[in-house]
């Protein structure tokens, strides 16, 4: 008898605790993509200006014209970080996207 109520004490504690510990680890992942690509506070006045006239925002309204499927995209070295664009001034989101999207070439 004494054994069971060991056993269902073990129990509860261990599933009080499970959420904790899958919170704590899912943080632990490695990030694929950046949260934002917004802070533009580095940029001219000149380069803001450009960026507002080719509309970019950091999530495409269009499931098909992503950032990175674009000609103009640099990718970034690390995937949680903010890309580049040609022609976009500043940091580029890879599911962004502005008026000047043009599909990547096929090599």
């Amino acid at each position: 008898m004494r054994e069971q109520q060991l056993g269902r004490r073990t129990t509860l504690r261990l599933l009080a605790v499970a959420p904790i510990a899958a919170a704590v680890l899912s943080g632990c992942s490695k990030k694929s993509e950046p949260d934002s690509c917004e802070n533009v506070g580095s940029l001219s006045e000149a380069e803001k200006a450009a960026r507002s006239a080719l509309v970019y925002v950091d999530k495409s309204p269009h499931a098909d014209k992503l950032c990175s499927g674009c000609n103009f995209w640099q990718p970034p070295s690390d995937p949680a970080q903010c890309g580049g664009c040609q022609l976009v001034k500043g940091p580029i989101h890879p599911k962004g996207y502005c008026s000047a999207y043009a599909p990547k070439v096929p090599s």
